[in-house]
């Protein structure tokens, strides 16, 4: 049987609001009322083991190559215009240590990888043209980063060879000096002598420049 209070009347009053708190409280407990506060879900971190978009200490360093860092290289494969082809693989050593500040970001154990990317043989006039392109940094750990380059070489296409043959006949040219007068000069001319093919043997010193920026990452313990 529900008691009924005469809420008009002081004592009744008081009654019905310690029968709602106490109804209210109950309700509370057993888990009826909504908390005040909800705390957030938990959040996964990333671990930041690169030290990339994480708060979190980083036991690696990342380093930027810009575009035209040079690398020093020693030639590990043979190469010749006589007996490659395009193509044909091409792997070169990093000669030194390559330091930023105290770190080691390239030691001198990572080594490159290319291939043969243009050959021309020679002709009547002209030596041989070959070019080698490096497409790839493999690191001391075993990482592989692809990078874009050229050789440095006296072309501005970066390519070896390619020079005029001389001539094969010898024959006397005039040349006329103003204020001096003229004398002669035995040149050769006629036919140009046949060009000549090209060869690298392993151990032939490089310089790769860097086209494209590369980043490095390395842990901070080298």
């Amino acid at each position: 049987m529900i008691p009924i209070f005469d809420v008009s009347s002081p004592r009744g009053a008081l009654t019905l609001t310690l029968l709602v708190a106490a109804l209210l409280t109950i309700a509370g407990s057993i888990g009826l009322a909504e908390p005040e506060s909800t705390l957030p879900p938990p959040v996964e971190v990333n671990s930041g083991i690169r030290g990339i978009n994480s708060e979190q200490p980083s036991d690696f360093y990342t380093y930027r190559l810009p575009v035209g860092t040079p690398l020093a290289v020693v030639l590990q494969s043979p190469i010749g215009s006589a007996v490659s082809q395009v193509g044909d693989p091409v792997e070169a050593a990093i000669t030194q240590d390559f330091y930023i500040g105290s770190h080691i970001m390239i030691s001198k154990k990572a080594r490159l990888k290319g291939a043969v990317s243009f050959l021309e043989l020679p002709i009547q006039g002209r030596n041989a043209l070959m070019g080698v392109a490096f497409n790839q940094l493999l690191l001391q750990n075993g990482e592989r980063i692809p990078i874009d380059s050229y050789i440095k070489t006296e072309r501005p296409d970066h390519l070896w060879g390619g020079q005029l043959t001389p001539g094969t006949e010898f024959k006397r040219v005039t040349h006329r000096v103003l204020g001096l007068g003229t004398y002669n000069k035995t040149v050769l001319a006629g036919e140009r002598e046949m060009g000549r093919h090209l060869q690298f043997l392993p151990g032939e010193h490089l310089r790769v420049i860097l086209t494209r920026p590369i980043t490095v990452v390395v842990p901070k313990s080298l």
